[in-house]
């Protein structure tokens, strides 16, 4: 099992590509698509990371730093009660990186804070919490369920107001109780632990509205 993954600064730097905001989902019904990307092209409301590309009708993050987080998210800063999902593939040697989803992200004065759930494709899952530029880690653990290296995964977080849930092809692996962070923009990330360069590519993004 690991601990404490990744104990650095945020300090990826983000270019914005789109400045439209969604509609306030607060009157929105459950199940509501709020988002969807499918990146065939980068015409979408996201603010990349540096090192993000698009290969094949897919968005690909690369992570090239040991012990770092790579998040890109989109340009919405006030989503709440909301579902992700997204397919996810490891597509780099690294049998250590871990990916997934992002939940209530913000940056204030150069600190981002957000909630991350992913996996790992050595059994490998995670939420955990970053603020402050630490990584709080809320559960953690490992399965035998995903660890196929060249698999496509659908993940999926559920991110309520105190509570978190990560999906992985439709069955819950883990969940966490935690309500330091009420709101924020959702995204992608890529994590690296002692192996670097860490990659995986994205596809069939999809935010929904829960109750």
């Amino acid at each position: 099992m690991r601990t404490r993954l990744w104990i650095v600064p945020w300090i990826v730097p983000l270019l914005t590509l789109g400045l439209a905001a969604l509609a306030c989902n607060s009157v929105l019904p459950a199940g509501t698509v709020l988002f969807k990307d499918d990146f065939a092209d980068a015409s979408g409301e996201w603010k990349y990371a540096d090192g993000t590309l698009f290969r094949d009708g897919r968005l690909v993050v690369l992570n090239d730093e040991q012990s770092t987080i790579v998040p890109t998210v989109i340009d919405e800063p006030g989503l709440a009660n909301i579902r992700v999902e997204v397919s996810g593939q490891n597509t780099s040697s690294a049998k250590d990186e871990v990916f997934g989803l992002v939940c209530y992200f913000s940056a204030r004065n150069g600190q981002a804070s957000y909630y991350l759930l992913g996996i790992g494709t050595d059994g490998y899952y995670t939420i955990g919490r970053y603020t402050q530029g630490e990584l709080t880690t809320l559960i953690e653990g490992t399965g035998s369920k995903f660890t196929d290296e060249n698999a496509t995964y659908r993940l999926a977080a559920e991110c309520r107001r105190g509570a978190q849930a990560l999906y992985v092809d439709g069955k819950v692996v883990a969940s966490a109780t935690d309500s330091s962070l009420a709101n924020g923009d959702v995204g992608l990330f890529v994590g690296s632990y002692k192996v670097a360069p860490a990659a995986a590519t994205f596809d069939d993004f999809v935010v929904t509205q829960l109750k």
